[in-house]
């Protein structure tokens, strides 16, 4: 396993970031608390050292406490925690922030987002920024981040403050987010990447066959003629990371490590099976070659789509997507 500097905070995270929205019991349907355990104990064994979670993942911010558990287990200084404080609470966010770190066993994280950027109305980005200024200055957070948020909303933060880390939707069918991944890269922002797997498309758990039935069947790639599209990135992506041994999921994540620009992936796991899989995934890459054909596809793929109203996760974009750059 890899270990990277976050942007310029000295938070060093590993080349693969375990993810907990699904641990919540929402998104993916019902989940097993001892299967989340697992999953969180297998990638800590893998070398996995970073974990990413927020408030707002499942009743009770059922993730957070779940993985608080683990962290007592292993010790504080063996991980790197990262959390977000929800759309709703950002007129609260130090007592939000206090509650999170008592879930989580710790008395600070390596670094707490805005979970999205919210209308200047409710709460303006000069107060939220000067809220997580202020928990950095006195070195409750190691590092500040945004997620979900445009290049002029990302701007806009950077007026008020410090933005050490942005945390963007992006996979090989949802690429919209290039530009700002860009400009991050540019600036010396790191970039962490959520729906990697594109909330199952690109693993071997869905077939034309066997749509899902939760809540992600509504979702833009999921629907009538973009899912038959994600499927055949899905198989092309299996058949091209075969060569390696390796699987669709993993030929998936390490397409992300090696892209230019993103410093780590964020993938979930439901059970320890799915954890051991993803942390198995280091000393490999692949080809010039095979790397650029992959591309291409995931390229064609979303020139062939209309503009989409909406981000991959249902959350409704106050803004027209930029146009791709090549």
């Amino acid at each position: 396993m890899k270990y990277t500097e976050l942007g310029k905070t000295g938070v060093k995270i590993s080349e693969l970031v375990l993810g907990s929205w699904g641990m919540g019991g929402e998104r993916f349907g019902e989940v097993d608390d001892k299967d989340s355990l697992d999953a969180l104990r297998e990638s800590i064994a893998g070398g996995v050292n970073t974990l990413d979670t927020a408030e707002v993942y499942g009743p009770g911010s059922r993730a957070e406490a779940v993985m608080g558990q683990v962290v007592s287990e292993v010790g504080r200084e063996n991980v790197v925690i990262m959390s977000k404080v929800g759309t709703r609470n950002m007129a609260h966010i130090q007592e939000h922030f206090e509650d999170s770190l008592k879930r989580l066993n710790t008395d600070y994280l390596d670094v707490y987002f805005l979970h999205h950027p919210v209308s200047n109305d409710e709460v303006h980005i000069r107060d939220r920024m000067a809220a997580m200024m202020k928990l950095k200055k006195e070195g409750r957070i190691k590092a500040i981040g945004v997620s979900n948020f445009s290049i002029e909303q990302t701007k806009e933060a950077m007026e008020y403050g410090d933005v050490d880390i942005i945390q963007p939707c992006f996979n090989l069918l949802w690429r919209w987010e290039l530009p700002l991944i860009e400009f991050c890269r540019d600036h010396g922002i790191g970039v962490v990447t959520y729906s990697s797997l594109a909330q199952g498309l690109l693993t071997n758990s869905l077939t034309l066959e066997n749509r899902p039935t939760d809540s992600r069947r509504g979702s833009f790639m999921f629907l009538p003629g973009n899912y038959e599209k994600s499927m055949q990135m899905r198989d092309l992506l299996g058949t091209i990371s075969a060569k390696y041994g390796k699987t669709a999921a993993q030929g998936a994540i390490k397409y992300l490590q090696q892209y230019d620009g993103v410093t780590a992936p964020i993938v979930g796991a439901l059970n320890g099976k799915e954890a051991k899989e993803n942390a198995d995934n280091s000393n490999w890459e692949f080809t010039p070659e095979d790397f650029k054909t992959i591309d291409d596809a995931s390229k064609a793929i979303q020139d062939s789509l209309e503009n989409p109203h909406c981000e991959f996760h249902h959350w409704v974009s106050p803004e027209p997507r930029p146009q791709m750059r090549r």
